[in-house]
């Protein structure tokens, strides 16, 4: 069977309909909340228009107030299973629910337990007079690694996970391990979905929001808080219970909205970090440009349909992506803002040239264009770093996954290095021309007008700290495409340019004064290297006494950055 996994608004609902029309299959939906009639705006249930006529199973089957457990999926998926498959077709798990996916696809068995009468109730109350801390608490000492499986929020699996505990007296933990048969049940494969940037991914949840509350959200919600006693799993449920302080009115509703963003934008992680711990899960780049595309890449690289001679996964993705990997963006994108910057720079600073002398205002517009330029090229693809600080920025802030962290800056300093020596070649004869050495440093990276360790280092993360702060706060404008899923940037990129280009311009003109601005390890660093093996005549030294606080000082100001946005968020 196949299996389609991945944080909220990656597009698995799509995804799962396209695969099942091109496949002959129909879909198993493994979200826990999608079993519930009537609760359809904040549990993303699939509209009967984006079915397209694919079967969708294990959806709208109970009412809200009746409960339904994990072990009551992975029979119901099981039966659902066979039945599909005994009619030739191809069942696809779709759905968030990490444990529900997890527990079936491995073949989790759940023993029979009887819960003893009024346990349930009696939990209920110590919750009540208790509060969630301590039920927690409490867990943490009977049963710490299912504590640790559990947010403590999640009250409803707190409550279970003691509930077992009181009523057989072994963990909940144990009883997992027990359960696992020798060998899974389904063949399967595995397919997840997630965004290179995370800032994607964080912008459609955000605007998955707010399309919620336009088709009527609130009053789902408010079902909801009238119901909340009977209700219990809905009552729990991101979605539904952010709103219930404005109910209360305790609370406006933006305040309300903007919590539920942020609850979502945590459940996303929480979802990755469950899935990437699932072996065998294929992980596949979510920034699919439209749903044919999605299907016809995914179909060819998992095997469902048939390779072309040679055809491997690396040629697979070159195919689907073109060559224009995030790799060769960063790459791209900051060779030509290297280009555009320091070949600014030679034509101001250098003799003989048509811009000889042009002045500090020249040189930094043109650097803030050539951000621009650089994020307009790589943005689509990469996400448009184009600097180590911000690519260690956004992963310090979760925003962006670790592990691709070196590749990134890998990227970037090829890129920069690229840059300067495509400047020295446009320029090559006015260096020859300039017989001051410190003036063709100056076109490669920076120095500080007057020396003094300390307060460079701080003019730098000063800089820096401005740059990646204002970034953060960036709101970019995106258009819905027509299959309700997809977006895209309005011509300003993922990060947006115009507004990061006018950003690089203020922080020159108002602090690059004392140091000439590098705010960016790539930028000085690669370029000093260029530098230093170039065959310059008359060159001198790189001064590489200096050369360490344009790569820390940048690091530090992303740090602080990333922690005080953390600490507001």
């Amino acid at each position: 069977m196949l299996a389609v996994v991945g944080p909220t608004a990656t597009g698995k609902t799509a995804l799962g309909v396209a695969l099942a029309e091109a496949f002959e299959g129909e879909v198993i939906s493994a979200d826990s909340m999608q079993i519930y009639k009537g609760l359809d705006v904040g549990t993303a249930k699939v509209a009967p228009g984006e079915t397209h006529g694919i079967p969708h199973h294990a959806v709208d089957i109970l009412e809200p107030d009746e409960p339904f457990s994990v072990a009551d999926f992975v029979t119901l998926a099981g039966t659902l299973e066979a039945d599909i498959s005994a009619r030739g077709r191809l069942p696809i798990l779709v759905g968030g629910t990490g444990l529900y996916v997890q527990s079936f696809l491995y073949g989790v068995h759940f023993a029979a337990e009887k819960t003893p009468d009024g346990l349930r109730e009696q939990l209920a109350a110590e919750l009540a007079e208790k509060g969630p801390e301590a039920m927690y608490k409490e867990l943490q000492t009977a049963d710490p690694e299912a504590a640790a499986a559990i947010h403590p929020n999640n009250q409803v699996r707190v409550l279970r996970a003691l509930e077992h505990f009181r009523a057989t007296g072994k963990r909940l933990s144990e009883q997992k391990a027990q359960s696992l048969p020798l060998e899974r049940p389904y063949r399967s494969l595995v397919l997840g979905l997630d965004f290179p940037d995370r800032t994607q991914l964080y912008r459609r949840i955000d605007l998955r929001v707010d399309k919620m509350l336009d088709a009527g959200l609130l009053d789902e919600a408010k079902l909801v808080y009238d119901h909340r006693q009977t209700y219990r799993t809905a009552a729990q449920a991101i979605g539904y219970k952010e709103f219930f302080p404005y109910f209360e009115g305790t609370a406006p509703l933006d305040a309300c909205t903007e919590k539920l963003k942020q609850a979502s934008r945590n459940y996303a992680k929480r979802q990755l970090t469950w899935f990437r711990h699932m072996d065998g899960v294929v992980w596949l780049d979510a920034s699919a440009p439209d749903a044919a595309a999605r299907r016809s890449y995914y179909a060819r690289i998992a095997g469902l349909t048939g390779k072309r001679k040679g055809e491997t996964e690396e040629t697979l993705r070159n195919e689907y992506n073109g060559v224009m990997t995030p790799f060769t963006a960063e790459l791209l994108g900051t060779m030509l803002m290297i280009l555009m910057g320091d070949g600014v720079v030679a034509n101001v600073v250098l003799d003989k040239t048509k811009g000889h002398a042009g002045g500090w205002m020249v040189v930094t517009t043109a650097w803030a264009l050539a951000v621009f330029v650089g994020v307009v090229v790589a943005a689509p693809y990469s996400g448009a770093h184009l600097n180590p600080a911000v690519t260690f920025a956004f992963a310090l802030t979760g925003q962006f996954p670790w592990e691709r962290v070196l590749p990134y800056v890998s990227a970037q300093m090829i890129g920069a290095a690229l840059g300067a020596v495509l400047v020295w070649l446009a320029y090559r004869p006015h260096f020859e021309a300039t017989p001051d050495p410190r003036t063709k440093l100056a076109v490669f990276c920076t120095a500080p007008e007057i020396r003094r360790t300390g307060w460079n280092f701080l003019t730098e993360l000063i800089g820096t700290f401005s740059l990646l702060f204002i970034i953060f706060y960036i709101t970019v404008g995106e258009i819905t495409l027509s299959d309700n899923i997809s977006t895209l940037p309005v011509g300003l990129g993922s990060v947006g340019a115009l507004p990061v280009a006018f950003t690089v311009w203020v922080i020159g003109l108002s602090l690059g004064g004392p140091t000439g601005y590098a705010i960016n390890p790539a930028r000085d660093l690669a370029p000093r290297v260029v530098h230093a093996l170039l065959p310059i005549r008359g060159k001198g030294g790189s001064d590489w006494s200096y050369a360490w606080i344009p790569v820390a000082a940048p690091l530090c100001g992303a740090a602080l950055a990333a922690w005080l946005y953390n600490m507001l968020l």
